[in-house]
């Protein structure tokens, strides 16, 4: 089954829609038709506080509060008396980012958190103030107060998934037109035969930071091949790079001649800035020899051109005292047959 996302870290650049909040920004919203939703770190240990104030139509304004510790609470004025707790928390040990989102209706108000409904909260709950009546009106506007600690971003839920996040490394293609409405699968895929090694298919999820949900992160691993050119009976460099490599590195180029495995003469590079190089010696370079570079595990590789070539004497005799030509034949030059002649006077 699909997980919630979790994202790793808090965004340098924002995207998705999210913008930084700012303290005393006035917000049009409506928590019933377009849910608020607010990115937080994700360690639930410390006293951090997310604190708006919500204005309903009535003209009235009232708090809600979420605090941020290991039980995290949430406090509605004129509503909860004694803070609520929010329960259903598991899936947030890990995190390093949240999403909440915050909706209501005339009956209740909901917490989600990465996706997962954290807590539904009844207005006729026994812990309710007089069925909290003054929450059952449709809101208008939210401000983050000088209270707020704990919130990063923020935006309005989308209604749909408009686009294949740019974060994803490598130019990721979608099989469907966007934008798609939540729920739809959408398959994934990599351009220019690169390998995907994330999910192959991702589906809309709203409730998530970049607006989609999987399992593994889809992910453009690059595989570039470099061959050589060298005279027959020499030595010759082979190489192939990989690209978009994750920072764990985990991902290794084999070699293969003639179609068979092979580990003789292959070295392999570190990883230095997202890209690792691998590289096989051929000592003794001749024709037929037929090299291919692949990811580890996959089947479909890349064919590393080794071009060889053949310098013969194409000199002719002459007789004392002419001009004598001599030349040198350089065949199987992979552009075109090149030959070389020099005259001179004996």
């Amino acid at each position: 089954d699909l997980v919630p996302e979790e994202p790793t870290r808090v965004p340098d650049i924002l995207h998705h829609g999210w913008v930084n909040v700012s303290s005393s920004e006035d917000l049009t919203c409506n928590l019933a038709t377009t849910p608020l939703q607010i990115t937080t770190e994700g360690k639930l240990t410390g006293e951090q506080m997310i604190s708006v104030d919500v204005t309903f139509k009535d003209g009235g304004k009232r708090q809600l509060a979420i605090s941020l510790s290991s039980s995290p609470q949430i406090l509605l004025s004129d509503c909860i008396e004694d803070p609520v707790q929010i329960t259903n928390i598991s899936h947030l040990t890990t995190a390093e980012v949240i999403v909440w989102t915050i909706s209501k209706s005339d009956t209740d108000l909901t917490i989600i958190s990465n996706g997962v409904v954290s807590l539904v909260f009844p207005f006729n709950d026994s812990a309710a103030v007089a069925n909290c009546s003054s929450w059952k009106v449709d809101t208008t506007h939210v401000t983050f107060t000088d209270a707020d600690t704990a919130s990063l971003e923020r935006r309005l839920k989308p209604t749909n998934c408009t686009a294949i996040p740019g974060d994803w490394p490598g130019h990721i293609r979608p099989d469907k037109q966007l934008p798609v409405s939540p729920g739809t699968v959408v398959g994934v895929n990599c351009p220019n035969g690169d390998f995907n090694i994330g999910d192959n298919s991702v589906t809309c999820n709203t409730n998530l930071y970049s607006n989609f949900q999987y399992n593994a992160k889809p992910w453009c691993l690059g595989l570039s091949a470099s061959g050589a050119e060298v005279e027959v009976g020499a030595r010759a460099t082979l190489s192939c790079e990989l690209t978009n490599m994750p920072h764990y590195g985990g991902y290794t180029v084999e070699w293969s001649l003639n179609g068979e495995h092979t580990t003789q003469g292959v070295t392999m590079g570190e990883v230095v800035d997202g890209k690792r190089m691998s590289t096989i010696t051929v000592p003794n370079s001749q024709p037929g020899q037929n090299y291919q570079c692949y990811l580890e595990g996959k089947e479909e590789g890349r064919d590393v051109k080794l071009n060889i070539f053949s310098v013969k004497d194409a000199s002719r005799d002459t007789r004392a005292g002419e001009t004598a030509v001599i030349g040198c034949l350089v065949d199987n030059i992979s552009t075109h047959l090149l030959t070389t002649t020099m005259a001179l006077t004996i």
